[in-house]
């Protein structure tokens, strides 16, 4: 069966998204008990600046900073970060560098050399952007993401001030997305969508799951993306959760499994879907019945006001009245996304978020039976004013390879 390839959308431009972030952020920060915010983590960081550091994209221990009050961001970084931030449109009189680092230039005004003072270190340089913008007060910081190093120099350089821990609500900003955020997030899940349907499209008895999952990764990345996760098994290895591919061989009668995602311009995807090379038994379509019928439960409900745990005891309901999965246990079934995989909330049953409008959510059924094999179905929703909006647009009955 040959399925249509998912259309990628236009994206609006860079620059337009940094300024609505930043917007958001300050407006937000205008209406809370924050006098200014220190973000740390990496995702914070992009959304306050709109700079995404290469570095911190591979190393997760913290480089970067940015000093956000309501009309004012510095962002400190290495002195090596500095030309490629100011060459993404940061303004080089808010860049605060430290350590050391060389760059020779044609120029002797190039904007990279015209930075804020130089600093020895990370903890002195957000102690002198700090300085700069904020005396007194309550001041967020990003406690999650916050090296030891920085929070003494926060807490040194600004006596005057009290601090409190601002992780979850920098999430809780983040979590409502604004518009250019969604077209992203259409885009990442469209480029792994259509990575899954070239790799479908290319399975047969004889094919290795590396080599499907290197068809799922030219795909995405000829689409602008970062492959970021591709797990892709197949017959008894398909009920391993977040495995790598192998060079284990398709064969006839098999399931074969997708949980697949990618980085657009900072932003993920998520999505699974199930195929079976030859006609499926009963029992592997009874049992796909099932988990789908739960996902599309999931989907029916989410709008605005519906609590993430509704969306999860509905879905276990929904599975095991079938009849062919009974019990049905999951931790979850879905997640909040955003530029984490897993951002801010989960579909759970002991979570307490209720759904609101910009929310962009993960919904999903994953089934695994030791031995036997897994299957899973999984869509990306943006909450609007009257339900949801899939942003994933491929068809999510198990596919048959003939």
């Amino acid at each position: 069966m040959t399925t249509a390839t998912a259309s990628v959308p236009t994206l609006p431009q860079f620059d337009d998204i940094t300024v609505a972030r930043l917007q958001r952020l300050q407006t937000q920060l205008a209406e809370s008990d924050f006098d200014a915010l220190v973000c740390c983590g990496f995702e914070n960081i992009q959304y306050a600046t709109g700079y995404r550091s290469a570095p911190g994209v591979n190393r997760r221990a913290q480089r970067m900073a940015a000093i956000v009050t309501s009309n004012t961001v510095l962002l400190v970084g290495g002195t090596a970060e500095s030309a490629p931030a100011i060459a993404g449109g940061f303004a080089p009189d808010r860049y605060i560098p430290y350590g050391t680092f060389f760059f020779d230039s044609i120029v002797d005004d190039h904007p990279a050399l015209q930075t804020a003072p130089q600093q020895a270190s990370l903890g002195s340089a957000v102690a002198y952007a700090a300085r700069l913008i904020c005396s007194a007060g309550v001041v967020g910081v990003d406690n999650e993401d916050c090296s030891i190093e920085v929070r003494d120099a926060l807490v040194n350089a600004l006596p005057e001030a009290s601090f409190r821990n601002a992780s979850g609500w920098l999430q809780s900003v983040r979590s409502i997305k604004l518009p250019g955020e969604v077209d992203r997030l259409r885009h990442a899940a469209r480029l792994a969508e259509n990575g899954v349907t070239a790799a479908i499209e290319a399975a047969r008895p004889g094919v290795t799951e590396n080599e499907l999952a290197a068809i799922v990764a030219r795909t995405m990345s000829e689409g602008g993306a970062i492959p970021k996760f591709i797990t892709l098994t197949t017959g008894v290895r398909s009920a391993l959760a977040d495995e790598f591919s192998t060079d284990a061989v398709v064969r006839e009668g098999d399931l074969l499994r997708f949980d697949i995602g990618c980085d657009y311009d900072g932003y993920r995807s998520d999505i699974g879907r199930t195929a079976v090379i030859g006609e499926p038994t009963a029992l592997q379509s009874d049992r796909y019945a099932a988990i789908l019928a739960g996902e599309l439960r999931e989907i029916e409900i989410a709008a605005p006001g519906v609590p993430a745990a509704q969306l999860f005891n509905e879905a276990i309901e929904t599975v095991e009245a079938a009849g062919v999965i009974k019990p049905y246990r999951r931790q979850h079934a879905g997640h909040g996304i955003g530029q984490q995989i897993y951002e801010g909330f989960r579909v759970a049953s002991d979570e307490t978020h209720v759904l609101e409008v910009g929310n962009v959510l993960c919904v999903e059924t994953p089934y695994y039976v030791l031995g036997w094999g897994g299957m899973m179905v999984e869509d990306t929703l943006v909450i609007t004013e009257d339900g949801c909006e899939s942003l994933t647009i491929s068809t999510r009955d198990l596919r048959v390879v003939s």
